[in-house]
């Protein structure tokens, strides 16, 4: 008898929001930075790769968008994180 175990990708992100109901909204004035922190988990049992991008949506307004990785997983944005 042999047993067949299929790979199994489970994402979820966290805190979850749709651009009607955003997870997080934050009002900043001109110059003022702001960090949103999300957490992405595989609960799978296999390894995948996941891209990971920011978009701004209609009638949003930024000058500077990026996703930062936090690869030192301190929940801190400085220099253990990737771009």
């Amino acid at each position: 008898m042999q047993t067949v175990v299929q790979s199994v990708c489970a994402a979820s992100v966290t805190p979850d929001g749709t651009a009607a109901q955003p997870a997080r909204v934050l009002t900043r004035l001109p110059g003022e930075s702001a960090v949103f922190a999300y957490t992405l988990v595989n609960a799978g049992n296999d390894s995948f790769t996941f891209p990971v991008s920011g978009r701004v949506e209609a009638g949003g307004q930024t000058t500077t968008l990026r996703v930062v990785q936090d690869l030192n997983g301190n929940d801190r944005f400085d220099s253990g994180n990737r771009t």
